[in-house]
């Protein structure tokens, strides 16, 4: 056999073994899971009956991510404050779109007689009330808890009057030391935010009492 043969048998061989040793090793690489945040079930939250809401849209967004949460990747919360990034542990959509979505469908099992759009809604959706949200943060540690900091105002469409605005923080605890567990926590904390929100709503569409209406106007 010439020196040019052996050349190309050594380079086929090298050739094959690249290829089974990158099939090995794609074969043992771990494959990636799939998390998505959930409303909590209709039956486990009390609702709240506002008789001024009755058949009332409620519009949820626009809501704002840090840029660093703005990921497909679960960011946590290590030691030393430092951030770490589950390159194998991913939300199963934008995290964003999924947190607009539990805050409307626990929004929908808490006054079961409003309709909750998601934004951004057509301008001939009657949209009442506007719930729009800035996340501040969300510090999720796997053995402790999830601490969900945000920002939020409320807006009575029709006027175009903001009603409340306010900062909230909502700690949740992580019952399993793992990814579920974490996001468990969070729905939680999305859970006591849409109760918030409801809790406003209802306050501010609630009818002022006989006595309130005939009192005088105070002038500072």
């Amino acid at each position: 056999m010439n020196k040019a043969r052996k050349n190309f048998f050594g380079l086929s061989w090298l050739f094959l073994f690249l290829i089974i040793s990158g099939c090995v090793s794609a074969g043992t690489s771990p494959e990636a899971r799939f998390y998505s945040p959930r409303a909590l079930k209709d039956k486990e939250i009390p609702k709240i009956q506002a008789p001024a809401l009755k058949e009332v849209i409620i519009g949820v967004g626009p809501l704002e991510l840090p840029a660093y949460l703005d990921r497909p990747q679960i960011v946590t919360l290590g030691q030393d404050n430092e951030l770490e990034l589950a390159e194998f542990n991913r939300w199963a959509e934008p995290l964003e779109d999924a947190i607009l979505r539990v805050i409307a469908q626990n929004l929908m099992s808490i006054l079961p007689e409003t309709r909750v759009l998601l934004y951004p809604w057509t301008y001939y959706e009657p949209v009442k009330y506007q719930v729009a949200v800035e996340i501040i943060s969300i510090d999720a540690a796997l053995k402790n808890e999830v601490r969900l900091c945000l920002n939020w105002s409320c807006l009575n469409a029709e006027n175009k009057k903001v009603f409340l605005t306010k900062n909230s923080i909502y700690n949740s605890k992580v019952n399993k030391s793992n990814y579920n567990g974490m996001v468990e926590a969070l729905n939680q904390g999305l859970y006591e935010f849409s109760l918030e929100i409801a809790q406003a709503i209802a306050a501010e569409s609630a009818p002022l009492p006989e006595a309130a209406k005939d009192e005088p106007k105070k002038i500072d």
